[in-house]
């Protein structure tokens, strides 16, 4: 959106041949997994150190995170619903939702709105229901509207 990314996406970061897969926000990446690319073919360069004294660092405890996934798919799901008022403006709906998240509301519509055009509020409200598992507010509503 305006050469801004926006949304889910990725970006190849050729010169570290590292990969972002994620949520964008305002064309910085929000959340997501950064992960090095395994590529035979790809050129190496030597890895400068950042200190050249041989200076050992003491171990430290590891720390982990239980369920990394459940962490990471809260977090991109906080992202989605704070941009959703901003994106729901912005981003033609063809870009905000697959082709098969967008069959998905587009039947919805047509099982709610009875052959009219337009659906009332506590309709739509069903259809976010049963198509994204949300239950917006009122006030949400309004905010997008």
């Amino acid at each position: 959106m305006n050469d801004l990314r926006e949304g889910q996406g990725s970006y190849f970061y050729h010169d570290k041949n590292k990969l972002f897969v994620g949520e964008w926000v305002a064309d910085q990446p929000k959340n997501g997994v950064y992960t090095e690319v395994e590529d035979e073919n790809a050129e190496r360069r030597p890895e400068n150190p950042h200190f050249e004294d041989k200076y050992i660092q003491p171990s430290i405890a590891e720390l982990k995170l239980v369920d990394p996934a459940r962490v990471l798919e809260r977090a991109m799901e906080r992202t989605k619903q704070e941009r959703a008022n901003f994106r729901i403006q912005h981003i033609p709906i063809e870009e905000m939702f697959s082709a098969q998240e967008y069959e998905s509301l587009r039947m919805a519509f047509e099982a709610v709105s009875q052959g009219e055009a337009y659906v009332d509020m506590d309709s739509l409200k069903q259809i976010i229901r049963q198509v994204m598992n949300q239950e917006p507010s009122d006030k949400q509503l309004d905010a997008i509207l």
